[in-house]
């Protein structure tokens, strides 16, 4: 969750505030200011239980000493405050994708997405399903692990439910994995500020999924 001081809670409910957009590489310190598009949504088709969308951001720039191409960068939005200084909010670490040259104009566009990214890659798994002993809680730990992403939860609802086999099919990504679990939980995923990996909404109704659910 973005935490933000007493001194802005109440800006941000006022008709007009000044605010600017900046982004730092990893690594580096320099804040860089142009104006980016934040796309943050956990709809997908009409639903967000069960889904795990990953942050966009996107911006144009025409600064030829900046070099985007295989680049993380943290992006932040600034407000100024009734004392004349600012506060930041950090929207977490994201990874350049594409960095595409304008045909009309000196321009660079840049698209990048959250560390939701890493979990693009094909699901493989050293869980002995078999045994009987597989909780569905253990299966989102290792997919964190293996991908390299911190779990902030330390527990979910049907966490303790047994999974007794691989129920994905040769191809599946990791991101397929978090969505299933994501749905049997009844909660959607997303990769937090601090890029950790949160799933959310938890349900209090009790209710328990059953095998033929699963």
């Amino acid at each position: 969750m973005k935490q933000i001081s007493t001194s802005l809670a109440p800006k941000l409910k006022e008709d007009t505030i000044t605010e600017r957009d900046y982004i730092v590489f990893s690594g580096e310190t320099t804040k860089h200011y142009l104006w980016f598009q934040l796309y943050d949504d956990c709809y997908k088709d009409g639903n967000f239980i069960g889904t795990f969308i990953l942050k966009r951001i996107e911006f144009t720039y025409n600064d030829s000493d900046l070099e985007f191409k295989n680049k993380e960068f943290n992006a932040y939005k600034e407000y100024k405050l009734d004392n004349e200084t600012w506060e930041s909010i950090n929207y977490g670490t994201f990874v350049v994708t594409n960095v595409d040259p304008s045909d009309t104009k000196e321009e660079i566009k840049v698209t990048a997405y959250d560390y939701g990214l890493k979990f693009s890659n094909t699901y493989k798994t050293d869980l002995d399903y078999a045994s009987g002993t597989v909780t569905l809680f253990q299966v989102l730990q290792e997919v964190c692990q293996k991908v390299g992403v911190e779990l902030e939860n330390t527990s979910i609802d049907n966490g303790n439910f047994i999974v007794d086999s691989n129920q994905f099919a040769e191809g599946s990504l990791f991101g397929n994995v978090i969505t299933a679990i994501a749905q049997i939980s009844c909660n959607f995923a997303k990769i937090t500020s601090e890029n950790k990996l949160k799933l959310m909404l938890k349900s209090e109704s009790n209710i328990t999924i059953d095998v033929s659910d699963y």
